[in-house]
């Protein structure tokens, strides 16, 4: 006997949503911190001994912070658009079962 598969589809679609939303918040708050480190530039200086190794602890964690919430971003857009597109095979399955359950003659 095969099993039956139940998706909620609104919950699946609501949370495909609510990542691309969160994927844009992500989006926006990183250009607004790139925005500004750039605005700030290396306000530490760079020609003596102490701005030497400040830059050296931090331009290192800068980047990996930035790299990071890149990567964030992606990750939450491309979920939210694999939620939304694997609902709409789901619909294309489903719609492709009633129609082939109506065309099959009863016994």
């Amino acid at each position: 006997m095969a099993q039956q598969l139940t998706v909620d589809e609104g919950s699946v679609q609501n949370a495909g949503v609510l990542l691309l939303g969160a994927a844009q918040k992500v989006q926006a708050a990183l250009g607004t911190l790139e925005t500004a480190l750039s605005a700030a530039g290396t306000c530490w200086g760079s020609s003596d001994e102490t701005a030497k190794q400040f830059a050296k602890q931090y331009v290192p964690g800068r980047d990996e912070v930035l790299q990071a919430s890149r990567d964030l971003e992606k990750v939450l857009r491309q979920e939210g658009e694999r939620a939304q597109k694997a609902i709409g095979l789901l619909a294309g399955v489903e719609y492709e079962n009633l129609r082939d359950a109506k065309s099959t003659p009863s016994t």
